[in-house]
C-alpha cells in the first residue's frame, strides 16, 4: 500500500491505536471470498500489512470463480482453491479467514478444529444452537482459539462508550435502534440483531429478554415489519428497536444516567445515512469524541476504521495466534448472542 493511503489513515490512527503487531509471523488460508472478503476483511489485512504486521496470505478458497479471481487478483501470491478441503498442507497455516453462510460456515469451523487449525469466523457461525455448542465445546477442550465477527465492539467510538458506562452510576437505561431504509430479506433478522445484542453485551455483562412486541404487518418476503425487545441487566433496563424498512439507514445507542449520558452512531455501509458520533452529555459538557475530519466520508480504508473491520482483524489475529488482548468476541459470546436472537424469534 502506498504512502498516500497510509496518510489518509494517519489521523484516525493517531485517535484509535492499533495495537502492536503480532509476535510472530502468521500465514493465513481463506476459506470465503464474497463482498465481505472483498470489501472489508481482505481491505483490513492489506492495510496492516501497510504498516508492517508480519501477515501472508497462502491460500484463497471459493466456488464461485469470479470471488475467487477477485481474491487471487488481491493476494496474487497465494494458491487458488475451489474447495477449502483440497488443501493438503493445511498444517502449514497459522490460521484461517472464514467467511460463509450457514450451514457452510458450521462445516468449515468444524473441519478447522479437527486439523487443530485457530480462525477468525463470520458471524453467526451457525443457526443452530446445539451446533454453535458443539464447535464451542470443541474450541475450548482443544485449547483452540477462535474469534467471531461481531465488529461492533471494535467501531469508533465503542471504547468510549464502554468507559462512559463504567463511570456512571445508580440505575441506567439503554436504548438501541437498527434501522433500514429497504431491505426484506428472509433471514435479515438473523443476520443484523447480533450485532445490537453483541454489542450491548460487551457494554454491560449479561442481561436477559423480559419481552418482545412484534408488528402485525409484513413486509413482502413474509418477515416482521418490526420488532421491539425489552431487557434488563443488574443495573437498568435496555430496549431494542428493528426495522428493516424504514426508510432511513441508523444503527444508534444510547445510555442514559443521572446527569450523564452518551450517544454513539455506527455508521452503516449504505451511502444515506447519518454520520458516526459518539457524543457525551453532562449539564456542563457535550463532547464528540469523533472529530468531523475523521467522520468526514471519503476514503474507503479511513472506513475500515469507523466501521470497526480493522481493528477487529488486528485483535483477532493476535488473539488467534496465542496472544493476550483487551476485546474479542469468543464463540461464547456468539452462542450467548444467537441464544438471544432464538428467544426473540
Amino acid at each position: 500500500m502506498d504512502c498516500s493511503i497510509q496518510g489518509n489513515l494517519s489521523l484516525i490512527l493517531d485517535e484509535f491505536t492499533l495495537p502492536e503487531k503480532c509476535n510472530k509471523p502468521l500465514r493465513l488460508g481463506v476459506i470465503g471470498c464474497g463482498k465481505m472478503f472483498q470489501n472489508c476483511h481482505g481491505e483490513a489485512i492489506k492495510i496492516l500489512q501497510s504498516f508492517g504486521w508480519p501477515i501472508s496470505i497462502g491460500s484463497v478458497t471459493d466456488i464461485d470463480g469470479k470471488a475467487l479471481k477477485h481474491a487471487h487478483e488481491k493476494f496474487p501470491d497465494a494458491i487458488a482453491h475451489c474447495n477449502y478441503r483440497g488443501i493438503c498442507d493445511i498444517k502449514s497455516y497459522d490460521a484461517f479467514i472464514v467467511q460463509l453462510w450457514d450451514p457452510h460456515s458450521e462445516e468449515a469451523a468444524l473441519w478447522l478444529l479437527n486439523n487443530g487449525i485457530p480462525f477468525l469466523i463470520e458471524k453467526p457461525v451457525s443457526l443452530s444452537i446445539d451446533i454453535l455448542q458443539k464447535i464451542n465445546t470443541l474450541s475450548i477442550e482443544n485449547e483452540i482459539p477462535v474469534a467471531v465477527g461481531y465488529n461492533r465492539r471494535f467501531q469508533c467510538g465503542a471504547e468510549a462508550f464502554r468507559n462512559i458506562y463504567k463511570s456512571m452510576q445508580g440505575s441506567l437505561h439503554l436504548t438501541c435502534r437498527f434501522l433500514r431504509a429497504c431491505r426484506s430479506e428472509k433471514l435479515f433478522y438473523e443476520d443484523i440483531m447480533g450485532h445490537s445484542l453483541d454489542f450491548i453485551q460487551s457494554v454491560i455483562g449479561n442481561y436477559q429478554i423480559d419481552s418482545v412486541s412484534y408488528s402485525d404487518d409484513l413486509l413482502m418476503t413474509g418477515i416482521k415489519s418490526h420488532i421491539i425487545v425489552n431487557a434488563s441487566f443488574n443495573r437498568g433496563t435496555v430496549q431494542f428497536e428493528f426495522r428493516p424498512s424504514c426508510g432511513q439507514n441508523l444503527e444508534s445507542y444510547e445510555i442514559i444516567g443521572h446527569e450523564k449520558s452518551a450517544k454513539l452512531v455506527y455508521h452503516p455501509i449504505e451511502e444515506i445515512a447519518e454520520s458516526p458520533q459518539m457524543i457525551y452529555y453532562t449539564p456542563t459538557e457535550m463532547r464528540d469524541f469523533i472529530p468531523k475530519e475523521v467522520s468526514t466520508k471519503h476514503c474507503h480504508n479511513k472506513m475500515m476504521v469507523l466501521q470497526g473491520f480493522l481493528h477487529q482483524m488486528a485483535n483477532a489475529l493476535k488473539y488467534i495466534s496465542g496472544e493476550r488482548v483487551n476485546n474479542i468476541c469468543t464463540l461464547e459470546d456468539a452462542y450467548q448472542a444467537l441464544a438471544k436472537i432464538q428467544n426473540i424469534k
